[in-house]
């Protein structure tokens, strides 16, 4: 978690500035990203909280996109921001349930696969492969506790393939 706080100073900074310099002037793009910008200031770990405000900059990138122009940087890093910030409220869910010691082996699943899939994200789109240690220790952990695999053959494959 300290590694994004240490992020969070640098993506506000690069909005403030993007928000001060007039490359962003469609109002609407505007409001939801310092809407994003408030949350990412103070953010909840609420997971229905974080995959709202990851729709709402998504819809800023969709609009670039559909113009077949690349959004600024500043936003790519606040939807990057929230990636991470899903994959650590997750591996927080994970973490939780081992230690209650009577884990619903389910719902670690569950988190797991979307952890995952949001650490492969980062690496993959953004370059920030930080997650991918913490997540892959996480799981051999959890399988261990659960006796069971938390990931299909599949998506284990393809997170081993992101790892090396």
């Amino acid at each position: 978690m300290l590694q994004l706080k240490s992020k969070t100073g640098s993506i506000l900074s690069n909005v403030s500035a993007l928000l001060e310099n007039g490359t962003l002037q469609d109002q609407v793009d505007r409001k939801f990203v310092m809407q994003v910008a408030a949350f990412i200031e103070n953010p909840t770990e609420n997971l229905q909280d974080i995959m709202d405000y990851m729709r709402i900059i998504g819809e800023v990138l969709g609009g670039y996109d559909e113009q077949g122009m690349d959004a600024p940087a500043a936003i790519d890093a606040m939807h990057g921001y929230l990636h991470a910030l899903k994959c650590i409220n997750r591996m927080s869910f994970i973490e939780a349930e081992l230690e209650k010691g009577t884990a619903d082996s389910s719902n670690i699943k569950e988190a797991m696969a979307i952890a995952i899939n949001e650490a492969t994200t980062l690496s993959k789109a953004y370059k920030d492969n930080t997650l991918l240690n913490p997540i892959s220790e996480l799981k051999d952990r959890a399988e261990r506790v659960t006796g069971t695999p938390l990931i299909s053959p599949r998506l284990l494959a393809a997170f081993q393939k992101v790892i090396k």
